[in-house]
């Protein structure tokens, strides 16, 4: 059976995929299971964080996300999932030749659509759990790829004007995915992220949860520096400051991840994995 699979995808930059995805997997490796982070954001951020710039930068495409879109290669598990400093979260890279394949009109790119997929589903044997980090130019093919290899997606959104038409492309998407290379796709919901408290989020937040309802988290992610200094410590908060509010915070989104996928799943993400 391949990883339970989540996709954090967003339309829009600086909503903190990279971040919400690198402090989930920590979250997950907390609980004892083996996580991959995949890296399908041509600017390679979770990839540079996890391994650093240089070992990143030197990498033969081959042994990236690239290598699995690129017809010149045929890369295995075992080229492409790279260990970190932490025991039980691996990281498959990102390179800048990831963008070449990000190419439009995804629906009609063959068996290019099913590359993650099929990865996953050679991997089963060395992880439980896979993180899928996508970019902003969610219409090409690498995010259409990666919604064809998932069973969840899971979005943040900042509480401001822009929070709902990034709800409706991800829906949108979701919805054409299950039609066309993935019935068993879900929506996990919606993640307010980086929020402060005054009233003009409030109020944004207050109209999401009226337009979207129980699509939205529960859990709020607030602005907090931890998040900023684990990113600097090239490291998940979660397991580089287990104790501070920050970690406790992301303990919160991954158990009611963790019951949304129960209840649309009927099972929890230990057992299906």
């Amino acid at each position: 059976m391949p990883p339970l699979t989540i996709c954090v995808m967003s339309r829009k930059g600086g909503t903190g995929k990279t971040t919400n995805a690198l402090n989930l997997a920590g979250s997950f490796v907390n609980d004892g299971l083996r996580v991959a982070c995949l890296d399908l954001d041509g600017q390679g951020s979770l990839s540079r964080c996890l391994l650093g710039p240089a070992r990143v930068e030197s990498m033969h495409p081959a042994n990236t996300t690239a290598g699995l879109f690129d017809p010149k290669y045929d890369p295995t598990p075992d080229d492409l999932i790279q260990p970190t400093r932490f025991d039980r979260l691996f990281v498959v890279p990102s390179s800048d030749a990831l963008e070449t394949f990000n190419r439009p009109s995804p629906a009609e790119a063959g068996e290019a659509q099913f590359v993650i997929r099929r990865f996953l589903d050679e991997a089963a044997n060395r992880i439980d759990l896979a993180v899928i980090d996508t970019g902003p130019n969610t219409s090409g093919l690498l995010g259409w790829a990666a919604l064809a290899a998932s069973d969840f997606v899971l979005t943040p959104i900042l509480p401001d004007p822009f929070g709902s038409h990034a709800i409706i492309h991800v829906q949108r998407l979701v919805e054409e995915s299950q039609v066309k290379v993935n019935p068993k796709l879900r929506i996990a919901g919606y993640l307010l992220n980086m929020v402060q408290k005054n009233a003009v989020q409030q109020a944004y937040e207050q109209t999401l949860r009226q337009i979207h309802g129980g699509q939205v988290f529960t859990t709020v992610v607030p602005l907090l520096a931890p998040y900023r200094e684990a990113i600097a410590e090239r490291a998940p908060v979660t397991l580089l400051k287990p104790k501070v509010k920050a970690s406790k915070v992301v303990k919160a989104v991954a158990e009611e991840l963790e019951a949304r996928i129960t209840a649309a799943i009927g099972t929890t993400k230990k057992e299906v994995a």
